[in-house]
């Protein structure tokens, strides 16, 4: 079984702080899916790129039997993927 990920289509934009007692946890402070999605992250993401303590994630397509030689593809799902490498510019081509 492949996995599949478009990694290029971003559908929302998470980001979790990390928790004062246990540096290992992180909790949602914000999360951007709706239809104006892009508009609301555009607004508050400037904040928190680059700042320590803060985990940026991203939602993408996803499903588990892409390509699969019998031809069978389940429905595509999300899944939300660590994303360090995110720039403000690059919600600007949606």
């Amino acid at each position: 079984m492949e996995i599949y990920s478009d990694s290029a289509i971003i559908l929302g934009i998470r980001i979790l702080i990390e928790e004062p007692i246990n540096s290992s946890d992180y909790y949602i402070k914000y999360e951007f899916i709706s239809d104006d999605w892009i508009t609301e992250a555009i607004q508050v993401l400037p904040y928190y790129l680059g700042r320590s303590g803060v985990k940026i994630q991203s939602l993408h397509p996803f499903s588990t039997s892409y390509n699969l030689s019998t031809g069978q593809e389940m429905e595509t799902g999300n899944i939300w993927l660590d994303n360090q490498y995110l720039k403000l510019d690059d919600l600007y081509h949606y």
